[in-house]
């Protein structure tokens, strides 16, 4: 059943991979947002990320960690403590996830 949902959420993104491709890997990870829309808070947040990123980000550590710091810093300012023991979890899991998808975060 929650596979269902997550396959119905995602299709909503059939025209941005990345949106899709996140909320099929993270929505588990934002069951506290129950009352919210989730494929629009996650379209948001890829939006956020897309515009986080630069040149070579791919491969700079430091980059990398500072996109993280970023995506805590959004999180939080976007919802409050609602996220707060998961915020860091997210973040990591996007760049996991965009670092394994790396053609769909082309930056030039």
């Amino acid at each position: 059943m929650q596979q269902e949902l997550i396959k119905h959420e995602s299709e909503k993104f059939s025209d941005n991979r990345a949106a899709d491709l996140f909320c099929r890997n993270l929505s588990p990870l934002f069951e506290k947002l129950k009352n919210r829309n989730l494929p629009e808070e996650i379209g948001k947040l890829t939006d956020f990320f897309k515009k986080s990123l630069i040149v070579e980000w791919s491969v700079n550590d430091e980059t990398q960690r500072m996109i993280k710091t970023k995506i805590d810093d959004y999180l939080y300012d976007t919802y409050g403590a609602v996220l707060n023991d998961t915020s860091w979890d997210i973040a990591e899991a996007l760049i996991d996830l965009a670092l394994h998808n790396k053609e769909l975060f082309d930056v030039r």
